[in-house]
Parts: C-alpha cells; structure tokens; sequence
C-alpha cells in the first residue's frame, strides 16, 4: 500500500497521492500536509491502499469527505449488469474528470497569481529607478543654479566695490548739492564739483587730465560720481573727465 485517497479542505475535492508526498501521520482520518506542485496543502486521508485500489474507491468519496461503503442485502443478487457497470465507471470517470479539472484551475490560478507578483515587483523596481535618476537630475540642476547665483554675487560684488565713492576726498552733502543745482547736467556737475575739488592747487586744472599725476585720486572720485548719477556710454567713458555731455539718468 504505498498510496493514498486525501480529501482537500480547502478546496474540497479528493485526489491521490503516494504515501511519500504526506507529511504527518499516515492513518486514515488523520489530517496531513500534502506536496502538491512544490507547495503543501491541509488534507485528510481517507484511504490507503494500493494505487489501482485508490482509483476504483475515490469515486465513492463524499462531498463531506469520508468514503461511502457500498453494502448488499441477503438474497439481494450480487450480479451486476453491464449497463451498472459502465454508468458506474461513466460516473467515476466523470467525477475523476471534474476533480482534475478543479485541480488544473487552482493550480492555473496559483500560477497567475505568481506571475502577477513577478510583474508588480518588477513595476516597483523600474519605478524606483526612475526616480532615483530624477533625483539625480534634479541634484545637478539645483548645484547649476547654485553656480550662478554664487557667480552673480560675485560680480555684484565687484561692481559694487568698484562703484563706491570715497567721501573723504569730497562731502556727499556738497556733491548732492551741485546735483540738484545744476539741474541734471553732467557736464556742468562735473565742471562745478571738479573747481572745489581743485580750489587749493588749481595749477592743476591748467594740466590735462592724464597730466595729472598728484591728483589721480581726484580724478578717480569724479569719474565715480558722474557714473553714479548720470548714464554713460562705453563710448563716452573716456571723454567724461573732458566735460562731454551724456544722457541724464
């Protein structure tokens, strides 16, 4: 006797199986575990005997799970007749049939089941890997506009150093006064604040400007101030100390 009628639970249907293929105590009623398809399953035995003695008795396992005995009468005749004969193995194989059917969609829909698994840690993976490389993208964006505000900073930076005006060669209260008296002139703000600035040596004035090499820094504040008022072209910058007139700001 090396195999077994097992009754599934869960599924309700009865199979069989070898002796080998039970995990438990291998008595009859006693509930195993069944291998079936690299997987166990909870089943209860309702026979154990030989293979061709499992295959004539599993049609006669119950919807319940136990196994109906076929009994007979005295004087009841044992003959059975051929047309009982083939609707029983019609019957059997019928219920042989539907069990393997049952057996063959269970294990098609544990297979999908396995499959739709596969594709959905498949999906988490791909996802993951997009966003890792849109992260990415957005690391390096972000340290490129990093880049040029700190290049921006530093070119204001210097535009302002290079712009600002030393007070100490010459009062801001005066030099706003010469602005608003002179209207927005240019060359009438420079030519008024250029006569204070020299009124102790305006030996000076009588030089050309790039003659006068004591006074640089005179020079310098004023081409600083005309800049900070007034609009002045690339091309007039190098006539602004000669008093050329430019647009007003």
């Amino acid at each position: 006797m090396d195999h077994a009628i097992v009754f599934f639970t869960s599924s309700k249907t009865a199979d069989i199986v070898s002796l080998s293929a039970i995990t438990g105590a291998r008595t009859i009623n006693s509930t195993v575990k069944v291998r079936w398809n690299r997987k166990s399953y909870t089943a209860k035995i309702v026979l154990i005997a030989t293979k061709s003695r499992c295959e004539e008795k599993i049609a006669d396992v119950g919807e319940d799970g136990k196994l109906v005995e076929r009994f007979f009468t005295v004087g009841e005749s044992t003959t059975i007749s051929e047309s009982d004969v083939l609707s029983q193995r019609g019957d059997e194989i019928l219920a042989r049939e539907n069990s393997d059917r049952t057996n063959a969609d269970n294990r098609e829909l544990v297979e999908q089941i396995r499959l739709m698994r596969l594709a959905t840690v498949g999906a988490f993976r791909d996802l993951d890997k997009r966003m890792d490389r849109m992260e990415y993208r957005q690391e390096r964006q972000i340290a490129a506009l990093q880049a040029e505000i700190r290049e921006l900073k530093e070119q204001l930076s210097c535009r302002s150093a290079e712009g600002e005006i030393d007070n100490s060669i010459f009062p801001q209260d005066r030099l706003e006064a010469i602005l608003s008296l002179k209207h927005g002139s240019l060359t009438k703000f420079a030519l008024a604040v250029e006569q204070e600035m020299f009124e102790d040596n305006p030996t000076e004035l009588l030089k050309n400007v790039e003659d006068r090499i004591y006074s640089a820094k005179k020079i310098d504040y004023l081409r600083k101030a005309v800049f900070k008022y007034f609009t002045v072209s690339k091309s007039s910058e190098k006539s602004v100390a000669d008093g050329e007139k430019c647009s007003e700001r």
